[in-house]
């Protein structure tokens, strides 16, 4: 039983004519300028689970998620007196 041959790829200039050739940059003739248009844009920032409420940084993951339920308290105190002061005023 023999086993097919396989035979090596080819070094040879059929690789170097399929090679597809970059284009010359458009900044070439101009080095002391910035390039017009840059590649690619600003990543937008990460989604936030909770956009409403600030951020506490603590290291101590426990002592973070008190200082965020106590801010998140005192966040919501002051939303609910907002919310009741137009119903004070007469009209």
């Amino acid at each position: 039983m023999s086993a097919p041959v396989m035979t090596p790829p080819q070094n040879g200039s059929d690789h170097i004519s399929t090679k597809r050739k970059r284009s010359r940059s458009i900044s070439e003739n101009r080095d002391d300028e910035p390039p017009s248009v840059r590649r690619r844009s600003n990543s937008p920032p990460p989604p936030r689970s909770r956009l409403d409420l600030p951020r506490v940084s603590d290291v101590d993951p426990v002592r973070r998620a008190e200082r965020e339920r106590q801010l998140a308290a005192r966040v919501a105190a002051m939303e609910l007196e907002k919310a009741e002061k137009p119903k004070d005023k007469p009209q």
